[in-house]
């Protein structure tokens, strides 16, 4: 066991989670040039990580978006007014960034989460509107007044489908205590995204789409616009010809369809009770770290506490050298004495999931069992944390209540 510092290293100003974290690995290799060999320093838990992770995971699904969009919308219509829909959700996202600071709010890993709800259905509106302006134009319309009859004809439904959504998320705006304090930028973030989103589809886009001109481009472009209107015609011949008389023999075997839905729906959940579907409410993903405390008799000695903190992590060892050595664990970091001589708590980090090959509860588990008894220890618990609801699960927790203390 080697005695070491802990420092917590946060933001005070206006520093961003990356640029905290590149300015600590940059101090700490200066100070690791100036420490004698017997001292070193090191990361132990690096939290702008997960930042960056969460802010790449949005961008790279906003990428996504754009690139659908523009590809199936550009295929079933016409690719300007693909472009036109599609920059709806830089838009809508845009906006919710000006509207964010005037209720506090700010880009942490909840208000990201809140964008990766958005990014599914904050362009549901800009299509509906942009398709029923395409589909007055196609009647014979020019853009302009295809623009005023197509937004006008679907404003009300728009409207309240974007209103059933803000009602949706209302109530987290209401939620008490510390957990609404959470809780409250994901409402502030889809709501204001959505109000964006609104009103770019409702003014923005037509005034866009108005001042269209039919084109008959050549080249490339050319082809590409013929292979579209092909597609178009087929699309529309199928719908018409095809589909259209088909949805019209359902509805006369309406009873039939009724009956065919509902022993589907009683086989589907016949198979899932049956148990060769893995059911799981809320998936919870894995942690980076495993925990252990320990607790002596009050007024033992620290030595004592020393020998029971250089057991477990001797504990840790071979447990690390059972499953993979160093592709196991990173580092070990013991707390010991802040509560008292007593006690300790031991923390181990991880590697990353896909590389380490055994989950952090397994490694709790084989943890624990190289642990074996331990004599003159009131308390011993080894926890593998998890994040998403719930938080950490503890083996056994027995709660007890009464209105008489």
């Amino acid at each position: 066991i080697q005695n070491a510092l802990k420092i917590d290293v946060f933001r005070v100003g206006d520093q961003t989670p990356g640029k905290v974290s590149a300015a600590v690995q940059e101090a700490l290799a200066e100070l690791n040039e100036t420490l004698p060999q017997t001292i070193h320093a090191e990361i132990m838990n690096n939290k702008a990580d997960m930042f960056e992770d969460r802010a790449n995971l949005l961008m790279r699904n906003a990428a996504y978006g754009l690139v659908l969009v523009l590809c199936v919308l550009g295929l079933f219509l016409e690719a300007r007014l693909a472009f036109w829909v599609m920059l709806g959700i830089p838009i809508s996202f845009l906006g919710a960034f000006w509207i964010m600071p005037l209720f506090g709010a700010s880009i942490n890993m909840i208000s990201m989460f809140a964008f990766l709800i958005t990014l599914g259905i904050v362009v549901d509106d800009a299509i509906v509107v942009g398709e029923n302006i395409y589909s007055w134009h196609q009647k014979g319309l020019p853009f302009h007044e295809a623009a005023i009859a197509g937004t006008k004809e679907v404003a009300m439904p728009v409207t309240f489908s974007v209103l059933t959504n803000v009602v949706a998320f209302m109530p987290l705006m209401f939620v008490p205590g510390m957990l609404g304090k959470f809780f409250v930028a994901i409402p502030i973030v889809v709501i204001s995204v959505f109000a964006v989103s609104l009103v770019e589809s409702l003014y923005i886009l037509p005034a866009h789409l108005s001042h269209q001109k039919d084109i008959h481009p050549s080249g490339f472009g050319g082809r590409l616009h013929a292979f579209q209107q092909r597609f178009s015609r087929w699309f529309t011949g199928m719908v018409h010809h095809k589909y259209g008389p088909f949805i019209g023999r359902l509805l006369e075997l309406r009873y039939v369809v009724v009956a065919v839905g509902i022993a589907v729906l009683l086989i589907t959940l016949g198979y899932v009770q049956s148990g060769r579907i893995r059911v799981i409410q809320i998936e919870r993903p894995d942690s980076d770290y495993a925990y252990a405390s320990a607790r002596l008799p009050i007024g033992s000695p620290i030595a004592d506490t020393e020998v029971v903190a250089r057991r477990m992590a001797n504990a840790v060892q071979k447990t690390v050298s059972e499953n993979g050595g160093l592709r196991q664990a990173e580092g070990v970091f013991l707390n010991m004495g802040s509560g008292g001589s007593h006690k300790f708590d031991m923390r181990v980090y991880l590697t990353a999931p896909e590389i380490r090959p055994v989950d952090t509860a397994s490694f709790t588990g084989e943890w624990r069992k190289n642990m074996g008894k331990v004599a003159g220890v009131d308390a011993l618990n080894f926890q593998s944390d998890r994040g998403g609801p719930g938080g950490s699960r503890k083996g056994l927790t027995l709660q007890l209540s009464h209105r008489d203390v």
